[in-house]
Formats: C-alpha cells, structure tokens, sequence
C-alpha cells in the first residue's frame, strides 16, 4: 500500500515501474530460484478532497488499503492507483 501527494497518474507510473522491475528479479532461498510479483493499492491525497480535514490521513490509508485488497482480487502483479 502506497500513499503519496500529487497527481495519481505519476504515482501510478512509479508504482508500474517497481512492479515491472519486481517482477524482472528472482528471489533466492537456500539455492531455490522463484519468480516474485506484487501488487499494489495507492491513493493520493486529491482522493479525499471531500473529506474532514482531521479524517483525511485515515482516509487516504482505507482507501489505498481498499484499492491493494481490489488488486489482490483482480490477480496478483497488479497496480491498482484509481476506481
């Protein structure tokens, strides 16, 4: 889970990036070679506009919690910024 301030499109292209190179490397355990992947929920403080300025942190962590527990469900390797 990914918080950040700005624009939800840059924050996404980061968050594509470290998935992409996440999923170029292979972890290494006791001489055993496995392929890693990861997914990723993020939300920016421009989607919580709305909220009570006192909420808005907790706010901004639910809805990046959501959105990693939506890109976990949709598949695995997956960056989910928006919806």
């Amino acid at each position: 889970m990914f918080v950040a301030k700005g624009d939800i499109e840059s924050f996404f292209a980061l968050c594509s990036r470290i998935r992409e190179d996440v999923e170029k490397e292979a972890a290494t355990a006791a001489g055993i070679s496995r392929s890693v992947t990861v997914s990723m929920g993020g939300a920016t403080d421009l989607d919580t506009e709305m909220v009570y300025e006192g909420e808005k942190e907790r706010a901004i962590f639910r809805m990046a919690d959501k959105r990693l527990m939506r890109a976990k469900e949709t598949g695995k390797n997956t960056v989910l910024a928006n919806g």
